[in-house]
């Protein structure tokens, strides 16, 4: 046989608080409303290029690519020439501003364009 426990002594009760009147809810905001989505735009596939009249040839493409690339050539060349001469130009002005300082002070020239 187990030995018997002592019972604890009981606790005196708690004195029951008096219930708290509840405040009232308060009205909930309403929600603002979503905006829709926008649809995006669909892409558009790679085309080639297009007339009133309707796609253009190939053809009259590779015929206007070969132009342009004529006018390029012809552009370079040009600005090619007008380097040269530029540089020439520069070079017989250098030679001509030389001549100028190896003239004798007393000459025509060397006071600077003035005359007799």
């Amino acid at each position: 046989m187990l030995p018997t426990l002592p019972t604890l002594p009981t606790l005196p009760t708690l004195p029951t608080l008096p219930t708290l009147p509840t405040s009232p809810t308060l009205p909930t905001m309403p929600t603002l409303p979503t905006l829709p989505t926008l649809p995006t735009s669909p892409t558009l596939p790679t085309l080639p290029m297009r007339t009133l009249s309707g796609p253009v040839p190939d053809f009259r493409i590779r015929a206007e690519f070969e132009d342009v690339k004529a006018l390029e050539t012809r552009n370079s060349d040009k600005v090619a020439s007008l380097l040269e001469e530029q540089a020439n130009t520069l070079s017989s002005l250098e030679e001509a501003r030389a001549r100028e300082r190896t003239l004798k002070p007393g000459s025509v020239l060397g006071r600077r364009g003035r005359g007799p």
